[in-house]
């Protein structure tokens, strides 16, 4: 047999996961015996070293899991939801993309911050599809589609952690983005009680002569924070002997007044961080993530095949 696609995984998968919770390196295990691949096909790579098919079990679960059909809940698990339970019930021959379109959540998920190539396309999956994209345009929203589902996996294992674990990563990214000399030296102020909300100081500069004050909101990421939030933050601000600058950050989002309350405050400087920006610097600076693959993408010069004149 060959190895099943990702979408061919789905149906077996959300199966299984109505047993009880998995594992998912089990889950991969007993869909491999599922699926009767032998044990080449278990371990057969693609061109950058990755598995196959574990590989594509993952896609499978990320795809249900955006569309609510099961959840993880712990770190490297899975199990059904009540939904998935009902579309089991529905007694379908398969499920994929388009089937997993009819849930609000699995097209949030496709469409999310994503500019598709031609005005009007109907999906994602149509689109790379599509014979009038180009192969560049294809690897750009591959990269795109790769890019939010790590954005999701981030905020949900963010969530799942306490919110002192929380804490600590806000200062490793702050210091990861240059400010606040090492780690050990900005967490010495993290947490401090009886700071009117301040949840810790770092500074600005590696000689601390300025201070930048954070606090954190680890809230559910459909909870927005309002204008309130961010003016008890500035009255927490307006009480430090430093200069008034401070950074209030959420696995959340912030509302349009809440915005507007930040830009309207004369005597403290606040930037707001959201969920979204939270996930897109954890990225970029390299907290909590690793890079699993680099591929180059090379073309031609033409200036090198200019003859010489003589």
């Amino acid at each position: 047999m060959t190895i099943p696609k990702y979408d061919e995984c789905m149906l077996p998968l959300l199966k299984r996961s109505a047993e009880k919770e998995w594992m998912m390196k089990d889950m991969v295990h007993q869909l491999a015996i599922d699926f009767r691949l032998s044990e080449q096909e278990k371990i057969e790579v693609n061109s950058a070293g990755t598995e196959i098919f574990p590989m594509r079990v993952g896609w499978a679960k990320t795809y249900l899991k955006n569309a609510g059909l099961v959840v993880q809940p712990r770190r490297g698990s899975i199990v059904i939801t009540d939904r998935g339970r009902k579309v089991l019930n529905r007694h379908l021959d398969k499920i994929d993309n388009k089937f997993l379109e009819e849930f609000k959540e699995f097209r949030d998920f496709l469409h999310r911050d994503h500019k598709l190539t031609k005005e009007g396309s109907g999906s994602l999956e149509e689109d790379l599809k599509n014979d009038e994209t180009t192969p560049s345009e294809q690897i750009i929203n591959a990269y795109d589609t790769l890019q939010r589902t790590l954005y999701a996996d981030l905020l949900d294992a963010i969530l799942k952690c306490s919110p002192r674990f929380f804490e600590k990563l806000i200062i490793r990214l702050i210091v990861g983005m240059g400010y606040g000399g090492s780690y050990e030296e900005a967490s010495l102020h993290l947490g401090r009680s009886g700071d009117g909300g301040i949840d810790g100081v770092i500074n600005e500069d590696r000689l601390g002569l300025n201070k930048i004050h954070l606090q954190a909101k680890r809230y559910n990421p459909k909870s927005g924070l309002g204008a309130d939030v961010v003016r008890d933050f500035i009255g927490a601000l307006s009480s430090q002997k430093d200069p008034k600058r401070g950074i209030l950050l959420t696995t959340s989002y912030f509302t349009k007044d809440a915005y507007k309350t930040a830009e309207s405050s004369t005597n403290t400087h606040v930037i707001l961080i959201d969920g979204q920006r939270l996930v897109e610097l954890m990225v970029k600076y390299n907290i909590g993530v690793n890079t699993e693959q680099t591929i180059e993408i090379k073309k031609i010069s033409a200036e090198y095949f200019v003859d010489e004149i003589e």
